[in-house]
């Protein structure tokens, strides 16, 4: 490895990323973007500074590691905005994993697409991080979105589904094929499932994320995302069928309640179905993503609405079985050969899920041992994105070797 360059340091934005944020999901992201790109960093023999660009944070948390720049509505925001993004050298956008679209509103849409285009030299500096892309069900977002990737550096889209959507849009974008950036989040060692809940016994168990955002109907309260079922009616049924054979559930939630995303907190739902079912244990006190991937490695079998909760059971070579409200469920595990996502706008009924869940449940053995090739896919697809970045880096540290 090469010596850093002395007087020069990479200055990153990281946009869109968040470790205070209420969703573990987006943490996930964040801190294994962060552990991804200072490693390739070092490799290339350069430092950096990272800047994270986000959502406004809570009040009583504060990032000590890394400076953090509050992206609101207010115009002093605005404008240090401005003027931080185009002071790197590099923007890694990541959209929050799948929020560079309009299905979770026109505001919150607007807002992600906006934060792009005010950065000046978006070809040499914006690359989209692997995500989500669209869908862009407004034409005028879509018109715009299209003409931002266009412009951009380099886009990262972490699915097929993504990328063959793209390119309907426009011929002129180029896109590369990755895999979400959680799936090197290490686990916490110091966290497991006794640590949380005491002296428990987990042979004979499942752990079960409920999604307090479907549970409540999303942020309109009407079915937002389409559900073909009743989702708080088809939970209920699920705790049943597995207690019914002796199975204990633990509740594992990965929205916890803070500031603005309380509507959609998993937490305050685990607790409600705590009261409605006897021996229904809640694993509350998950403190970070890393605790989150610790907690959930410790079961043999796995159920998750919310995709990061997913791809930390999938990653730590648990069986599970995502439950999609949106086409970056299947679009992510079916580009790795995972065929074990239940659509839940597919016109299956409640009674077909369940059986077919609990059928999977009893053969998960069978379901682990086909998992190794598919975490072996998925890995290599994140490789692209880190042979990438190596590249960049590497290009930029010669183009400032010949200042």
């Amino acid at each position: 490895m090469t010596s850093p360059i002395r007087g020069f340091k990479l200055k990153i934005g990281l946009l869109w990323h968040s470790l205070s944020s209420g969703n573990l999901g987006v943490r996930a992201l964040t801190q294994s973007h962060i552990d991804i790109v200072s490693r390739i960093v070092r490799y290339t023999g350069r430092e950096c500074d990272i800047v994270l660009i986000g959502p406004r944070q809570p009040d009583d948390v504060t990032v000590s590691d890394y400076t953090y720049v509050e992206l609101t509505g207010s115009v002093r925001s605005i404008a240090n905005y401005y003027r931080v993004i185009n002071s790197c050298d590099f923007i890694l956008d990541i959209g929050s994993g799948d929020s560079f679209s309009d299905i979770y509103g026109a505001m919150r849409g607007l807002k992600i697409l906006l934060s792009k285009w005010m950065i000046k030299d978006k070809s040499n500096k914006l690359i989209l991080s692997p995500q989500t892309i669209g869908p862009f069900n407004n034409r005028l977002f879509r018109m715009m979105s299209v003409a931002l990737m266009e412009r951009s550096k380099a886009i990262f889209c972490r699915d097929p589904l993504s990328e063959n959507y793209v390119k309907s849009l426009s011929s002129a974008i180029s896109l590369n094929l990755a895999f979400d950036v959680a799936m090197d989040l290490k686990p916490d060692a110091s966290t497991n499932v006794r640590a949380l809940c005491g002296d428990v016994e987990t042979s004979r168990s499942v752990g079960l994320n409920v999604s307090g955002l479907l549970f409540f109907g999303g942020y309109s309260n009407q079915n937002q995302f389409g559900l073909s079922i009743d989702y708080p009616k088809f939970i209920r049924s699920l705790i049943k069928s597995f207690q019914d054979e002796g199975v204990e559930v633990f509740l594992v939630p990965h929205v916890t309640h803070q500031g603005s995303m309380s509507g959609e907190c998993d937490l305050v739902v685990s607790r409600l179905l705590e009261k409605e079912f006897s021996n229904v244990i809640v694993v509350d006190g998950i403190k970070s993503p890393s605790a989150a991937k610790a907690v959930i490695s410790s079961f043999d079998f796995f159920i998750a609405a919310r995709m990061h909760a997913a791809i930390a059971a999938f990653s730590s070579g648990v069986p599970v079985i995502p439950l999609a409200y949106s086409r970056k469920f299947k679009g992510l595990f079916d580009s790795c050969d995972y065929n074990y996502v239940k659509d839940l706008r597919a016109n299956s009924s409640e009674e077909t899920i369940l059986t077919e869940i609990m059928n999977v449940y009893r053969d998960r053995a069978k379901v682990k041992s086909e998992m190794v090739t598919s975490i072996e896919m998925a890995h290599s697809k994140l490789d692209n994105y880190k042979a990438y970045l190596k590249q960049l880096f590497a290009e930029e540290r010669l183009c400032n070797d010949d200042k």
